[in-house]
């Protein structure tokens, strides 16, 4: 999947999954010419529109925060998960700072701890030949990508419902004559949502193939 051998981690392939992944999961902007776009673009887009728009039915926003309990080791906060802010954002910009880097975007001005910002720094530091620095903060940041993972599965298979076998033509990486999904009625119900599960099977695999090279990373 990802061209890593067990046991190696080139330093190139390592920076380009961790920020495709990052671009995946990046703040959704809608797509620039949808009539134009392959149909695994088309997917990806219609994924990206379903769980990256924060106050949509199926958001699933990557976000570290919303995977960790505010109530932890007597902090006198209630036991819940799901909100912005934990202690591990409050770690990471105090990391981005020692980097020199002053303030993350706008866009993610409410989540330092976003997959994005965390896959991108960790690029920076395997470029920078910091791979202490980069096993340490993936680590110690990236861990609930299974538990999201999971998330986005479940995203999936509820919006597929009862006809989770459905087929609507090419699959998401098919370069055929329909691959734009030309011909296709694009009101139609069913294939928006066969889109749609290609697109969340897209971004999945962006996940894999980012625990795939952090494990072999931290192996090393």
């Amino acid at each position: 999947m990802t061209g890593i051998t067990e046991g190696t981690v080139p330093s190139t392939e390592t920076v380009r999954i961790l920020r495709e992944a990052a671009e995946a999961f990046a703040p959704y902007e809608p797509a620039e010419n949808p009539a134009t776009c392959s149909r695994r673009d088309r997917a990806l887009d219609e994924a990206r529109k379903t769980l990256l728009v924060a106050g949509l039915p199926d958001a699933s926003l990557p976000v570290e925060s919303f995977f960790r309990s505010f109530g932890d080791k007597g902090s006198g906060l209630p036991n819940v998960r799901g909100m912005y802010g934990s202690a591990s954002a409050q770690h990471l910009e105090y990391l981005y700072s020692l980097a020199g880097i002053e303030r993350v975007p706008s866009e993610f001005s409410a989540m330092p701890d976003h997959l994005s910002l965390i896959s991108e720094f960790v690029a920076l530091l395997v470029e920078a030949g910091e791979f202490d620095a980069a096993r340490q903060v993936a680590g110690d940041h990236l861990w609930w990508l299974g538990e999201y993972e999971a998330q986005l599965a479940s995203v999936r298979d509820r919006a597929l419902g009862d006809d989770a076998d459905v087929s609507v033509g090419p699959t998401a990486e098919s370069d055929g004559e329909d691959a734009s999904g030309a011909g296709m009625p694009p009101g139609d119900e069913e294939f928006s949502r066969g889109l749609l599960k290609e697109g969340i099977d897209v971004m999945i695999g962006h996940l894999r193939a980012v625990s795939h090279v952090l494990d072999l990373m931290q192996r090393l």
